[in-house]
């Protein structure tokens, strides 16, 4: 015999929408009705039929994550973010289609275009403006992951970068440094901007500014943070703040092929707390944006959305994780 939605209802001792409400962990079903109804679904066996009930919604129970097409085991933040995205979807009953877009092309998918899925995640920062574009012409839900000067209105989600900026200024500040080099990260994209800008300003406030001719920008690529370093080098400067952990980590091969060390000669710092910042050596001192988090948010708001809710941007807090690639200047190591 077949467990309906209905044997629930009837056993709970409520309404069949209310006992389909609170299998679905609707917020507005008071707790201790549904720790009732699901107790009974469950010792009754029920099992919904999410494809009926997605049928009857007129939804596909997908959310489409678009993604920059990237080799995840060079960029593990955009892996990190996928899992992120890809818990929170599970948890509320989604599944969630991947799909990886080459940066070259310059139309975004169909999947973008024309639906297939009920909302969309998009890593969008690292897209084109004539891929942002197309963007604008659907009407899924749709969430950023991260900022897009072609969508200003958006909803996103984001790191604060403007804090992570101020918490590299201040540490290496209160270190002793004052003649400190940045290695930016591109500067068409809104959060490379953002983190330079706050940088520079909170160290001008700390009466430390940082001249031109000590401010490079990368690609957020490994290779860019060593080719980069040689613009800087040779101004000796006793501190550099690289604009990601993969640029951190070309700075700190290049100042070993350079002859020089970490922390003794340059302290380093980066910015994301990927899990091989904790390996590098010396480990990396850096700030943690935390993309497990922001794939889950992303989610988060993107049910609201489907459900018609009202939602409004949100920004991830970051905190300073200090390691041994900073010390205080002219204090040598043990």
């Amino acid at each position: 015999m077949v467990v309906t939605l209905d044997d629930v209802a009837a056993g709970s001792g409520v309404s069949r929408s209310t006992a389909s409400r609170a299998l679905s962990g609707d917020a507005r079903v008071k707790a201790a009705t549904r720790s009732r109804v699901q107790a009974v679904a469950k010792d009754l066996g029920y099992s919904p039929n999410q494809a009926a009930r997605n049928l009857a919604s007129g939804r596909t129970g997908t959310v489409a994550l678009v993604v920059p097409e990237t080799n995840l085991l060079e960029n593990p933040w955009v892996a990190l973010v996928i899992t992120g995205v890809c818990r929170a979807a599970r948890r509320s009953g989604r599944s969630v289609t991947l799909w990886m877009d080459a940066l070259s092309t310059e139309r975004a998918p169909e999947v973008v275009r024309h639906g297939g899925a009920d909302g969309l995640v998009i890593m969008a920062s690292a897209f084109s403006r004539e891929w942002i574009s197309d963007v604008n012409t659907t009407r899924l839900p749709t969430v950023l992951v991260g900022e897009h000067d072609e969508l200003p209105d958006a909803i996103t989600v984001g790191s604060d970068n403007d804090e992570g900026g101020r918490l590299v200024a201040r540490h290496l500040h209160e270190l002793g440094h004052r003649k400190v080099a940045v290695l930016a990260g591109p500067q068409e994209r809104p959060d490379a901007r953002e983190r330079l800008s706050s940088f520079l300003a909170e160290m001008a406030l700390l009466d430390s500014p940082v001249p031109h001719y000590l401010v490079a920008e990368g690609d957020f690529s490994v290779g860019s943070g060593l080719s980069g370093l040689t613009s800087i080098i040779d101004e000796q400067p006793t501190a550099i703040f690289a604009a990601n952990d993969l640029m951190a980590a070309g700075v700190l091969r290049g100042l070993r092929l350079a002859g020089k060390s970490a922390p003794n000669d340059v302290s380093v710092v980066g910015f994301d707390n990927l899990p091989i910042g904790k390996d590098l050596e010396p480990p990396l001192t850096t700030v943690n944006q935390d993309p497990l988090a922001m794939g889950e948010e992303a989610i988060r708001l993107m049910d609201r959305m489907i459900d018609g809710e009202p939602v409004e941007s949100a920004v991830i807090p970051v905190k300073l994780i200090t390691r041994r690639s900073t010390m205080p200047i002219n204090v040598p190591l043990d």
